[in-house]
């Protein structure tokens, strides 16, 4: 991802689970195609109260 922000170049990323992407490492040139880990489990624990 630090490449795809360096050489400004949009990067597609799916299968992988990471808050990470959607967050710290958060960039304009980045696509999360799949759900963020964060998501997924706040909404799990959401659901069961």
């Amino acid at each position: 991802m630090t490449l795809a922000s360096e050489k400004k170049r949009a990067l597609m990323v799916s299968g992988a689970a990471s808050a990470e992407i959607a967050g710290v490492r958060c960039s304009p040139y980045v696509t999360h195609w799949t759900g963020d880990t964060y998501a997924l489990a706040r909404g799990t624990a959401r659901r069961a109260d």
